[in-house]
């Protein structure tokens, strides 16, 4: 998505645009988005050429549960705040300490803004690692496979690993202990 740095007005603009998932190329980083994203964006101009960006994006993307395996839809949904500034604002030389006004600060060419690659940046942050297809989701029986969270299974849990055994006393002798005032 590129806006035009001089057709931003004074007051500003919004912009809302629902764009087709398969105009992103998600598949390598292992997302599958099921819906279309949705894209609300409010541009502001201050300063010599700096662009204020503040928007969200959303979608629903088909998700594997990370303990039963399962499919399900999870909705992804995203609120940032950006600024871009000219190129020409990027300081002379070499390697610079950042401060922390700075993470959050882009440049752009020319006269135009491209927030396609920081869109699908923002979408990717709330990707969660270990997707639950509930809260309370049991997962699968580590011997026989079967979906804890539809019915239970005949299998014999093992016993603690004896290695073990030591650790776990440690462990119920210090939880027992009176903490010292």
């Amino acid at each position: 998505m590129k806006i035009k740095v001089h057709k931003i007005p004074d007051e500003g603009m919004a912009i809302s645009r629902d764009i087709d998932p398969k105009n992103w190329d998600l598949g390598p980083k292992g997302i599958a988005l099921v819906d279309v994203v949705r894209t609300r964006l409010n541009l502001s101009k201050q300063g010599e050429g700096e662009v204020q960006v503040q928007g969200s994006v959303s979608s629903t993307m088909s998700a594997e549960c990370s303990r039963c395996l399962k499919s399900f839809p999870f909705t992804l949904d995203s609120a940032f705040h950006l600024a871009y500034l000219p190129k020409t604002h990027l300081p002379p030389g070499g390697e610079q300490a950042l401060s922390h006004e700075s993470l959050d600060l882009y440049y752009y060419d020319g006269d135009e803004v491209d927030l396609e690659e920081e869109l699908i940046g923002q979408l990717l942050l709330t990707v969660p690692m270990n997707p639950l297809c509930q809260a309370g989701c049991r997962g699968l029986c580590p011997q026989c496979g079967q979906d804890l969270n539809e019915k239970t299974c005949p299998c014999q849990v093992e016993p603690d690993d004896i290695r073990w055994a030591d650790l776990k006393k440690f462990y119920k002798k210090e939880s027992n202990a009176k903490p010292k005032t």
